[in-house]
């Protein structure tokens, strides 16, 4: 971005130094070059400049209608409706020029001069008055109205020039070249001209924004081409002609800014957006090892081309001993630059085609296609598990980790993507069971972990049957006002046992067991249940969020249930909001959007909840009836010491606004990342440093402590 900028730069000092040093080069052999040209010959001369400055003119105003409803901009809009107007008079100049054919009346050396000069007075005006407004979005209302003003301005100026343009001074007589009004006429442009590059190289110096710099370069030629006008004798000589080259120049140049507006720069976000969109989909925000879905394409990519090569390969699953003690004792962010660590040493031990992953936490993954023998990938294995367990060196702190990895084989210990994982992870389990910090292949007798969540599963039906989960709710704060305006439901699970159990655990767990269907109605439900009960009570109105799963979403009476809920709790439609992973909203997109279009038009919002952290295509998220983008809590983290989630959150927040969307922001617990958030746009919070989730008696106690002033 920096170097487009200064070749940018340097292209527009190149241009403005040539513009300025020809001019001069002109004015100091005036003599050499000077001649009048034959009437007949200029009047051609003349047409074809001015249909070149004219058709440029119009191309203006037309990006400024078109593209605006796309990248809206103020300047670009009101630079497209005054070039309607500089155009369409600069037109009337053309075809009243003297020996024109007939157009409504004789056309005329007076009229066309006037038609001329009031073309040159608007556009230095202009010019002046757009540059001076600062530049923001536009509602597409005033477009037409812009335009209007504009064509009602041009009619009114062809109606007095044509009709009264004899009586009008003299500005140009064709013997002796312009009369001392034009003179003064055409320095008070050169005067408005040179305050508007002024004031372009003022803003350019604060803004550094590479749309002003073209800007310079045609305000030079538009400036230069004034002066000129100021020296010309007869209207068909050589300083008329030059004039209206550089008049076409400068045109062009504000065009090239325009486009640079409106089309280059734009397109140009988008892609980088969708570049970093793409590589987020397939990458580890932390570690930047790939992810679960790559790794999951690249092991069903191994498993078509190995079936038919009759070839083995491996599976390495492994985790982080005791890295919940270092978390707790060290820090969350020490952890973060363990894993990290952790990801740069295992990417040493990778060589393609392997490739590393990390699924999540401090659980990583290795599918090792290279492999010629038992022995050769117990070596693997064993380097992989020694070149880990080395002292790591962090911020001062020595720290001693080992690994506890388990491995599966292709076809013996499963034949499918999901038989692999479940493999290896059960022999990483065993590896943890019988001391830790190696490694274990998986045999058939791996058997206790599935007992484990056979137990689990069944208690998970029991909860279900005694309705023993709970819901707990996290605010969602108004970034401006402080106040809460929304919360997310989320379930909790007393174990009578075991106590709490982490969704992490029975969430994946009840849909392996087809219970999570059960489950998010009765979430639903509930959820829509206490924000009417809530309202009842008088309470400010809140919209409350509601995680949904795609086995719920593939439903085919999703959309009935919902709107059956909602009618039998009596809560309206505006006051839900429903919550999508970006692996929803991308699957099966045209039925996708059929079905978020029935919640819209209902009244429902939607959410994509996690964004960044699996596959969006732009060009599909923008035809998602969305109302909101919640960023992923992974970003937050460390926006205020890593670059990259600096600059992946400031994209996350300008393409949900380009797009029309609002954007929360989740796992915000420190005022840093509270004030990063506030200064770039973000609309919504939710995170530590309002509340975690909390009972519903405890959330009713968070909203008094707003409605009494106590804001964030």
């Amino acid at each position: 971005m920096i170097e487009r900028l200064e070749r940018k730069q340097r292209k527009s000092e190149f241009i403005s130094f040539l513009a300025i040093l020809v001019f001069v080069i002109v004015r100091f052999f005036h003599e050499q070059f000077y001649r009048v040209y034959d009437a007949a010959n200029y009047l051609g001369i003349h047409t074809l400049l001015e249909l070149f400055s004219i058709i440029v003119g119009f191309s203006i105003s037309l990006q400024g209608w078109v593209a605006f409803p796309y990248a809206s901009s103020k300047r670009r809009l009101l630079f497209g409706g005054a070039f309607f107007a500089v155009a369409t008079i600069d037109l009337f100049h053309t075809l009243f020029y003297k020996d024109m054919p007939v157009l409504v009346t004789e056309s005329s050396m007076q009229k066309a001069a006037w038609f001329w000069i009031i073309a040159r007075i608007t556009e230095s005006i202009s010019f002046l008055c757009i540059l001076m407004i600062k530049d923001g979005k536009e509602n597409t209302y005033w477009r037409k109205w812009i335009y209007l003003f504009s064509f009602v301005y041009t009619s009114l100026i062809i109606f007095v020039v044509i009709k009264y343009g004899n009586y009008l001074p003299m500005l140009v007589n064709e013997e002796t070249g312009t009369t001392l009004l034009k003179s003064y006429l055409e320095y008070f442009v050169i005067f408005l001209h040179l305050t508007t590059l002024v004031f372009i190289l003022l803003e350019y110096k604060k803004t550094r924004n590479v749309a002003v710099l073209s800007m310079s370069s045609a305000i030079i030629f538009l400036l230069l081409s004034e002066w000129n006008f100021t020296f010309y004798k007869s209207v068909y000589d050589f300083d008329n002609v030059f004039g209206h080259i550089y008049k076409f120049l400068g045109y062009y140049f504000l065009l090239e800014a325009i486009y640079v507006t409106s089309v280059k720069e734009p397109y140009l976000r988008q892609v980088e957006t969708e570049k970093m969109v793409n590589h987020l989909a397939y990458h580890d925000s932390l570690t930047d090892l790939p992810n679960r879905l790559l790794f999951n394409e690249r092991i069903r990519t191994a498993l078509m081309e190995y079936e038919q090569q009759n070839k083995n390969f491996a599976v390495f699953f492994f985790d982080l001993d005791r890295f919940k003690h270092v978390n707790d004792s060290l820090g969350h962010s020490i952890g973060d630059l363990l894993l990290q660590t952790v990801a740069k040493r295992l990417k040493e031990c990778i060589k393609e085609p392997d490739i590393a992953s990390r699924l999540g936490g401090d659980e990583f993954t290795i599918l090792l296609v290279d492999m010629e023998s038992m022995e050769d990938l117990e070596k693997k294995a064993q380097a992989i598990v020694d070149r880990l367990s080395e002292p790591y060196q962090l911020n001062g702190h020595e720290i001693y980790m080992t690994i506890s990895m388990g491995i599966s084989l292709y076809p013996e210990h499963g034949q499918t993507y999901h038989d692999l994982i479940m493999n290896a992870d059960t022999a990483l389990y065993y590896t943890k069971q019988t001391g830790r910090n190696g490694y274990t292949f998986y045999n058939n007798e791996m058997n206790e972990k599935s007992r484990e969540k056979l137990s689990l599963g069944n208690d998970l039906h029991k909860a279900l049957l005694h309705d023993n989960f709970l819901l707990y709710y996290q605010p969602q704060v108004d970034v401006q006002s402080g106040q809460i305006i929304g919360a997310e439901a989320l379930i909790r699970w007393k174990h009578p046992e075991k106590g709490f159990i982490s969704p992490a655990e029975f969430i994946p767990l009840a849909e392996e067991n087809g219970l999570i269907l059960q489950m998010g109605e009765w979430v639903l439900r509930t959820a829509c249940q206490q924000n009417k009960a809530w309202q009842d009570a008088g309470y400010e109105p809140i919209r409350m969020s509601v995680n949904l799963s795609m086995h719920q979403f593939q439903q085919k009476n999703f959309i009935e249930s919902i709107l059956r809920t909602l009618e039998e709790t009596g809560l309206q439609a505006n006051y839900l909001e429903l919550e999508v992973t970006e692996s929803i909203a991308m699957y099966d997109i045209e039925n996708v959007i059929k079905k978020l279009d029935i919640l819209d038009k209902a009244g429902i919002h939607v959410s994509v909840d996690d964004f960044g952290t699996g596959y969006s295509s732009l060009n599909y998220l923008r035809r998602l009836p969305v109302h909101t983008l919640k960023i992923d809590q992974s970003f937050v983290r460390d926006i205020n010491i890593d670059w990259d989630d600096t600059a992946i959150v400031n994209s996350i927040i300008t393409l949900a606004h380009t797009l029309r969307m609002n954007v929360v922001a989740e796992g915000v617990e420190t005022q840093e990342q509270f004030a990063f958030l506030k200064e770039h746009g973000c609309d919504r919070i939710q995170g530590y440093l309002v509340s975690p989730p909390v009972p519903a008696g405890q959330f009713e106690q968070l909203v008094k402590k707003t409605v009494e002033g106590v804001t964030l």
